[in-house]
């Protein structure tokens, strides 16, 4: 793992600050297949020990754990979140796609240059 990290990091060294993310890890069970929500709840660990691996070369890896989001898989591709009722979530409504983005980029950004190891959890509660 730690050679492949590497090697990410040479491929995008021109392309500014080096960052690792992990999307789509879940932080609550499923009424799904266990090894799906295995698999997902194995990037948690995943993402604590690559940042272990790679931190002294300087790369970050972080984790986004998104709820329902507003897309094709979710049924709501062309739908404004904010008039789909999900009474299931604590905010009553799927998320934007831009949501997450914005999740994302914060987490490449400057601000966060001291996480690493983390799983950000991003389902409306």
């Amino acid at each position: 793992m730690r050679a492949g990290g590497r090697q990410a990091h040479e491929s995008r060294r021109h392309a500014g600050p080096d960052r690792e993310r992990d999307l789509g890890a879940r932080a609550h069970p499923q009424r799904e297949p266990a090894a799906y929500c295995s698999s997902k709840g194995g990037l948690g660990l995943l993402t604590k020990c690559l940042a272990l691996e790679l931190a002294g070369d300087g790369i970050r890896v972080n984790a986004v754990a998104p709820g329902e989001i507003a897309t094709p898989m979710t049924g709501n591709e062309d739908v404004d979140p904010q008039t789909v009722e999900r009474p299931g979530i604590p905010l009553r409504r799927p998320g934007h796609a831009r949501e997450m983005a914005n999740v994302i980029a914060f987490l490449a950004g400057e601000e966060s240059g001291y996480v690493t190891g983390s799983s950000f959890v991003a389902d409306a509660g």
